[in-house]
């Protein structure tokens, strides 16, 4: 049968006729596992992410490592690449190294889009497909992305901070300098919402560095020179020294704090009601997404019929805050990571 159907010139046409309509009125589908053992083929994934913020980017990989371990008998194996998130040159020059790796496919999560475009075409050249995750980069020719959408993550930013504003005022957008698509992403649905509201006057947005060395010093100052403000948006990864600069001020009662992902340090300032709400975006999934995907595509050319794939946006209070901390405690329990 397998001679048949992956038809060998050892099978005469109509044997192999014959077997293809008998494997068709079986529903029978190869058993891929079975075919990389026989072939002895192994594929290789290559993987670039980020080491900063770790919170984030573990998760991301623990969903990739645990793929790994589901497609072991198809012969994947997962190679991991880790760059500087505020040295977009890094990943660029391992991209261009990459030929020389022997990979498959690649994952890459790319730092600067505009520069990186040009690298992963060039890859594509090479027959080596490319998976974007958490970023895009929807002007090259990557077949897939994984990631949650960004504008309408703003947007439900906007509307909770609606909700939880103690009283009309000047709301702050932080963000930092050369901010990638998706921030901006977030930062336009974030505005369209409040610019509704006549009671809130937008502040900024203020451009801080990537991993906000400064934030805590600067969310002081800003308290100092805005006395009329009541809200604080965080549209990137330094929610902690944000919320912690409010509580230390002791200006929680007064100001509602609203940004994304969940840390244990983030989890801490929700439950001591210094940070509102976080949104988080199923970071595990979309790593486990990402491998399984590219995996299908090496093993069997098969591509998801959407070129974007969104993870869900869920919303983290006070009230459900223990539910995600045991969700995690269990994956972590039931994913052996």
């Amino acid at each position: 049968m397998s001679r048949a159907l992956n038809a060998s010139p050892l099978v005469s046409k109509e044997t192999r006729r014959l077997v293809i309509e008998s494997a068709e009125q079986l529903h029978f589908k190869p058993n891929k596992a079975a075919r990389s053992l026989v072939n002895q083929k192994t594929y290789t994934i290559g993987v670039i992410l980020f080491s900063r913020p770790a919170y984030f980017w573990d998760e991301v990989r623990y969903g990739m490592q645990r793929a790994e371990k589901d497609l072991c008998d198809f012969g994947i194996t997962i190679r991991f690449y880790s760059t500087d998130i505020e040295r977009p040159e890094e990943q660029i020059t391992l991209i261009q190294n990459l030929e020389n790796d022997a990979l498959d496919g690649l994952i890459i999560s790319p730092n600067d889009p505009s520069r990186v475009v040009e690298c992963i075409d060039h890859l594509i050249d090479k027959n080596i497909p490319v998976l974007t995750v958490s970023n895009d980069i929807p002007e090259s020719r990557r077949f897939c992305h994984i990631g949650c959408d960004y504008h309408r993550a703003g947007r439900t930013a906007g509307h909770l901070m609606g909700k939880f504003l103690r009283k009309p005022g000047e709301v702050a957008i932080l963000t930092f300098s050369n901010t990638v698509s998706p921030i901006r992403q977030r930062i336009a649905g974030f505005r369209e919402v409040i610019e509704r509201s006549s009671d809130i006057a937008l502040l900024g947005p203020y451009r801080l560095s990537r991993i906000g060395q400064e934030a805590y010093e600067f969310t002081q100052n800003l308290l100092h020179e805005h006395p009329g403000l009541r809200g604080i948006f965080v549209s990137y990864g330094i929610l902690e020294q944000v919320g912690q600069a409010v509580k230390d001020a002791q200006k929680h009662d007064d100001i509602s704090i609203i940004g994304y992902d969940l840390s244990s340090e983030t989890a801490d300032l929700i439950r001591a009601d210094v940070v509102d709400a976080v949104i988080t975006q199923e970071p595990f999934y979309q790593g486990y997404y990402s491998t399984r995907i590219m995996a299908d595509f090496l093993l069997d050319n098969n591509k998801p019929s959407m070129g974007v794939i969104n993870t869900k946006l869920e919303i983290v209070t006070r009230e459900n805050l223990l539910s995600h901390e045991h969700e995690a405690e269990y994956c972590s329990f039931l994913f052996d990571i």
